[in-house]
């Protein structure tokens, strides 16, 4: 088979996943816009909002993004006292080698998706025997044991992080919505989606006083990234630190150790379970 023919058919797999699992940014669970600044539920959140620190330009200056890319409200509505933030510029806190995300119109952290996943099995598979049809028994075979791998640690995670449900999770941005929103689990972005965000003086008092009043055991960094405002904020706040890893690339280190889905998906369950 040719390589390049390959990688191509491979490219746009996660353009075929299913649209009605695919979280859309800045749209309510009714599929409208969200204002972000008319949350009616947020009238117990003592008056920590997500917005009010927010330079004006940073709505402004993201001509590649959609303008209603203020992600994963779908299913926060009932967070207690501080709720996802959306700023937009600074590159300060993320490494120059991260593949910066293009964000369209869906959240594109898909292979947090257990469904997700599943879809790009098939697919993948698919592909493999129409390429190299004499090995199309493996292909299904190999298919076969890893959907059963993925069914049983998509169990492990509804049953290990079932006293997770409703609680808020503090991560460095928010890219965790298909991972935490089955399982009930409330993500709350230090940034929006946009990993280059900038992260005011005031975003960041929010986020340790939320932090001391409820008892918040963990904060996660994106693994892989630079962590310097979570890591300055968990240092305030007296808390620990963990990865949580997207899966949109592997560290150097993942690599050298062999790390694959399955292995990284078992160190997030196990930094989540610390938060418990």
């Amino acid at each position: 088979m040719e390589d390049k023919d390959f990688k191509e058919k491979i490219v746009v797999l996660s353009d075929e996943m299913d649209e009605e699992d695919l979280i859309k940014f800045g749209l309510d669970d009714n599929g409208e816009k969200d204002s972000h600044h008319d949350h009616d539920k947020d009238d117990d959140n003592d008056g920590i909002d997500d917005h009010d620190d927010h330079d004006e330009d940073d709505h402004d200056d993201h001509d590649d993004h959609d303008e209603d890319n203020h992600d994963d409200h779908d299913g926060h509505d009932d967070h207690d006292e501080i709720d996802d933030h959306d700023d937009h510029d600074d590159h300060d806190d993320h490494d120059e080698d991260h593949h910066h995300h293009h964000h369209g119109l869906y959240d594109p952290h898909t292979f947090l998706s257990f469904d997700g996943v599943e879809d790009y099995f098939e697919k993948i598979t698919d592909v493999l025997s129409e390429k190299s049809p004499e090995n199309k028994d493996f292909f299904l075979e190999n298919k076969k044991i890893n959907t059963e791998k993925l069914e049983s640690l998509k169990e492990r995670y509804e049953k290990d992080l079932s006293a997770l449900k409703g609680r808020n999770i503090i991560v460095s941005h928010s890219a965790f919505a298909y991972l935490f929103k089955p399982l009930g689990i409330n993500e709350i972005g230090i940034k929006g989606i946009v990993p280059e965000a900038e992260v005011s003086a005031t975003r960041m008092k929010e986020v340790i006083e939320y932090i001391k009043k409820n008892d918040i055991k963990v904060i996660y960094s994106e693994g892989g990234s630079s962590s310097k405002i979570s890591e300055t904020i968990a240092k305030e706040a007296s808390i620990e630190i963990l990865p949580l890893y997207t899966l949109e690339f592997r560290s150097v280190d993942q690599v050298k150790a062999n790390k694959e889905y399955f292995s990284i998906m078992e160190e997030n369950l196990e930094n989540l379970k610390k938060s418990i």
